[in-house]
């Protein structure tokens, strides 16, 4: 049955925007909406379901909108996990976007805490089973005398179409208060386009035919999803036989479906001259040389431009206008591209053996979330340009080792670009699991391939341990959705200087006596413990140094506590380091829910007790960024 009418004025819930809250003004009745207990804790299970006392009711007393609003009523008696619900279905155009909240709200009686607010707002996505936390969550400004408005985004997942917007009771509160709300909406953002246009800056080109020149500058700027390229190159004396080739910005490639051709026959894309210092001068033409180089052609001479005849005081400027792979025409005015969170984890149970000496593209096997659906393979495929966190940790099956070889772990662009590299030196000739780990922060363009490269220079076959759970990379757009990562960055640097005892085989939180820098006073060095203020992807990384030792191994954990839940989100294992110091890190980019608490744990069973080490030098470290 439809909730929609029409009467003189308006034909109900039609919009001139989105919105998929089809009884968001409570015009005629309740219908869509749904009260519901899950277990009582601070943020819902999936919002349906049990036996309720909270009620959700329509009023046409005092509506805050035309004849009625909703009302939400809880007694004077804890109600803790109980709250109301509707559920929603988005069109597939709005999958993997971020979607805006926005609704309006009073206290019409009782008391209500706004400090730690008695009502928050969550969207649970029915298809994944997955509880989404919005950028703004709490109902905080409820009074008796204003009505507030409540915005907040959320990114939808690219596999669902089905929802629930969740109002819950997060507190113990025995207060009884009725909340009045109205115009409840939720739908897709409204971001208008204009050409993108970046102002020119240099840059550093790679000179195919490099003999003789004296200096060289080069220039970048963007016009739409064109590069506008304006180079100058002096020579000091003769050049050489090789062609004159020059590239484009690392990470920049020719999007050859829409220039021309690439043979030598074909088009132009721009114009170039060389300046004889004898007076003379000649028309250069530059043209496409490969995915991210250019050349240049000379009027009225066969082939590639070659600087065999240039001389002391030549000079040669160029001018190239190409269309870049991954750039588009217009981006939004809002930015359309950082409007949509990207973001991808994998993992693999695979333990094919990599021999001695060979390098090997890592398998996976198991998708735990991708955004964009980018995973081709053991590739993913970039699919939004802009700057992206890289982060993989592998764990070895136990073999035999041999002192002071090495394995390599590279991030790669393109099967042939390096992006970073991790080299792992083996200290220890115990067939022991090692745990290898890699992070950096890469600009990519839409289009590049990334792929895990594991180079094993140990001179036995070197295997995975199998366990997806200490085996998995994940990649994430730093650009989120603007709404969501605006205001301050979160940050949070500690480190401890002072060895910190600990007692064999028992799991001991590391408590950090140095705070560099804690943005938002979430640490608490007595426990140290830091709870998570507000929701967002985030980039977590630690470090522990030990003192040398021969005896046993030694692990590093990092810890998350939801709702009461511990889970272990990365960890790092090594055996014992002998006369020498161990140092152990990990990195991990994760999303966060406020409230969720984080905190660095260690264990070791060689000795009782045991240091750590005194770290003047930041072995032992953990730090939070988002």
């Amino acid at each position: 049955m439809s909730n929609r009418y029409v009467d003189a004025n308006r034909i109900s819930e039609i919009f001139s925007f989105k919105n998929y809250i089809t009884n968001g003004l409570a015009f005629k009745n309740t219908d869509g909406w749904a009260t519901y207990a899950d277990a009582s804790q601070a943020a819902p299970v999936d919002g349906t379901g049990g036996s309720p006392t909270v009620t959700w009711t329509r009023s046409t007393s005092a509506p805050l909108r035309d004849e009625a609003s909703f009302l939400f009523t809880k007694d004077a008696a804890n109600r803790r996990g109980e709250g109301a619900s509707d559920l929603f279905t988005i069109d597939v155009a709005d999958q993997a976007k971020v979607l805006s909240i926005s609704l309006e709200y009073n206290l019409l009686s009782g008391t209500y805490s706004n400090g730690t607010p008695d009502v928050t707002v969550w969207i649970y996505d029915v298809t994944n089973a997955v509880l989404i936390q919005p950028s703004s969550f709490n109902i905080d400004a409820a009074s008796t005398t204003n009505t507030a408005t409540f915005r907040a985004q959320f990114q939808s997942n690219a596999n669902s179409v089905s929802y629930r917007l969740i109002f819950h009771c997060a507190t113990t509160s025995a207060s009884a208060f009725v909340l009045k709300f109205d115009n409840i909406q939720i739908g897709p953002q409204s971001l208008g386009a204009t050409s993108a246009i970046i102002s020119q800056a240099a840059y550093t080109t790679v000179l195919n035919s490099n003999t003789g020149v004296a200096s060289q500058s080069f220039f970048i700027s963007r016009v739409g999803n064109m590069a506008i390229i304006d180079g100058r190159v002096t020579y000091s004396g003769g050049g050489a036989a090789s062609a004159f080739t020059f590239s484009l910005p690392t990470g920049l490639s020719i999007d050859t479906t829409l220039i021309t051709g690439t043979a030598v026959t074909n088009g132009s894309l721009g114009w170039g001259r060389w300046y004889d210092d004898s007076g003379t001068d000649q028309l250069l033409v530059p043209a496409h040389s490969s995915a991210t180089t250019l050349s240049l052609r000379q009027q009225g001479v066969a082939g590639n431009f070659n600087t065999t005849g240039v001389a002391n005081l030549d000079v040669i400027t160029v001018h190239a206008e190409v269309p870049i792979l991954g750039w588009g025409a217009a981006v939004s005015l809002l930015g359309a591209d950082s409007a949509r969170t990207v973001s991808a984890r994998f993992t693999t149970t695979d333990t094919t053996g990599i021999a001695s000496s060979v390098s090997a593209v890592v398998i996976w096997n198991a998708t735990s979330f991708d955004s964009h659906n980018a995973r081709v393979g053991n590739t993913y495929v970039v699919p939004v340009s802009g700057r992206y966190k890289l982060n993989a940790v592998v764990r070895y099956a136990a073999s035999t080792n041999v002192i002071d070889q090495f394995l390599q772990l590279t991030f790669r662009r393109n099967t042939s670009t390096t992006i970073t590299t991790s080299t792992m030196f083996v200290f220890t000739a115990t067939s022991t699991r090692f745990q290898h780990s890699i992070a950096d922060q890469v600009d990519l363009v839409a289009g590049d391939v990334i792929d895990l490269l594991l180079n094993n220079q140990s001179s036995t076959t070197k295997a995975m341990s199998g366990s997806a759970a200490d085996n998995y990379w994940s990649i994430e757009r730093i650009a989120g959705p603007e709404a969501i990562g605006a205001g301050e960055n979160i940050l949070l640097e500690v480190s401890r200087i002072i060895g910190q005892s600990m007692v064999i085989s028992t799991p001991t939180t590391v408590l950090y006596d140095q705070v560099r820098n804690d943005s938002h006073g979430a640490y608490v060095a007595a426990t140290g413990r830091w709870t998570c203020p507000q929701a967002r992807p985030y980039t977590l990384s630690f470090g522990s140094g030990w003192v040398a030792n021969a005896t046993g191994n030694r692990a590093t954990r990092l810890i998350r506590i939801r709702n009461a839940v511990t889970t272990t989100i990365a960890s790092t294992l090594g055996p014992a380091s002998g006369s020498n110091i161990l140092a152990q890190s990990g990195s991990i980019s994760t999303a966060l829910l406020a409230g969720d608490i984080i905190f660095v744990q260690v264990e070791q069973n060689g000795l009782n007790p045991l240091s750590m080490y005194n770290d003047a030098d930041n072995y032992t470290y953990f730090s939070i960024s988002g």
